[in-house]
């Protein structure tokens, strides 16, 4: 199996490294799909993506866009993924469709997991109250077993309390 050198691609060097590679490789990208496959035959030379998947399609994106910048889809996915931020922090749009959409599917999502709190805190609860009843059963159980033993001293014991002690059992 031949050698294989690993070089390390993360949020520190990917704008140089994936560019000069593309470069010095004359890859030609013009969509998204080049691009991809580009970081696939990369990762078969030996490079390793050391980030979170979805910030390297974001970068990959960027890159996309620099090296085809005349391909409106590529600026599209740019503007769209920019105007995504952008709604993200402002409320003051409730009156659209889709973002009242948006927010009965998050008050949905929201009371769903209330419920699961509650069934699993109700859950705990149960199971705290079964260990106490456990608990006290075991107490109980071994009160049972308990004899009641009175404080002998050894001038009250003579020869025939033992015998008679031993007769019982």
């Amino acid at each position: 199996m031949p050698q294989v050198t690993l070089r390390l691609v993360t949020i520190d060097n990917y704008h140089e490294i994936i560019p000069k590679y593309i470069t010095e490789k004359e890859i030609i990208i013009s969509d998204y799909d080049d691009m991809t496959n580009c970081v696939l035959k990369m990762i078969t030379e030996g490079y390793c993506f050391n980030m979170d998947k979805n910030l390297l399609r974001g970068f990959l994106e960027d890159l996309t866009y620099m090296f085809s910048p005349n391909d409106d889809k590529n600026k599209d996915r740019i503007v769209n993924m920019l105007e995504e931020s952008d709604d993200s922090d402002s409320d003051s749009d409730d009156s659209n469709n889709d973002g009242n959409m948006e927010n009965m599917m998050m008050n949905m999502l929201m009371q769903g997991m209330k419920g699961k709190e509650s069934k699993e805190s109700q859950v705990n609860e149960e199971k705290d109250t079964t260990e106490e009843k456990d608990s006290t059963a075991e107490v109980t159980e071994s009160e049972s077993d308990v004899t009641e033993v009175t404080e002998v001293t050894e001038s009250d014991v003579t020869v025939s309390d033992v015998k008679d002690d031993a007769e019982d059992k």
